[in-house]
């Protein structure tokens, strides 16, 4: 059955030369439709919204990414053509 929701399953990630996990134990659902990350710079918000869309892979765990899953930058003029949009 494919899923149309982006699921963290026990996800963890570390950056490679790094010696602590950035992400360790998350769980997280994403419901179709819109949505976002807020909090304080350098917390792993970018990071994790590329785990979600599929840009990066979790280096323990799994997440589940539907087809269609699109990152799109905090700050962009134009949307991502991906989008289909102008």
């Amino acid at each position: 059955m494919e899923t149309t929701e982006i699921l963290f399953h026990d996800v963890g990630f570390t950056y490679e030369g790094t010696a602590t996990a950035l992400f360790e134990g998350v769980n997280l659902h994403f419901p179709t439709g819109w949505s976002g990350a807020v909090g304080a710079n350098g917390a792993g918000k970018t990071t994790l919204l590329h785990l979600a869309t599929g840009g990066l892979s979790a280096t323990a765990g799994r997440v589940i990414v539907p087809e269609g899953a699109l990152y799109c930058a905090q700050r962009t003029d134009d949307a991502p053509h991906e989008l289909g949009v102008s």
